[in-house]
């Protein structure tokens, strides 16, 4: 099951928190793999993005395919504040915590 998100529609926006929602739909089901179609990193917080996955994770016993993205809209980054020209820098230092090859200390890590 794909769960998309797309806040800066208002029309078309179905799935404002598609981890919270994966994460009832894992107490539900035994089987179902669930997906989130792309998560923007550059509009999210590192570390808590890491906790909620982990903890969805754990809950579906491994059935979360956690997808990934920067999205290309500017309108998206507008919404949210984030000038669309730091997009690429805050992707890959998000990136960078997520696989684990950042700081060990994700908390104290000094990002741009």
């Amino acid at each position: 099951m794909w769960l998309p998100r797309s806040t800066s529609r208002r029309k078309r926006s179905v799935c404002s928190a598609p981890l919270t929602l994966a994460s009832a739909i894992a107490a539900r089901t035994k089987r179902i793999k669930i997906g989130t179609v792309s998560r923007y990193l550059p509009l999210c917080h590192p570390l808590r993005l890491a906790e909620e996955a982990a903890t969805v994770d754990q809950i579906s016993h491994g059935r979360l395919i956690f997808g990934i993205g920067r999205s290309g809209f500017p309108r998206t980054y507008e919404a949210y504040g984030v000038p669309y020209g730091e997009s690429r820098e805050r992707f890959a230092e998000t990136l960078e915590i997520l696989s684990g090859r950042g700081p060990s200390r994700a908390s104290r890590y000094k990002g741009k």
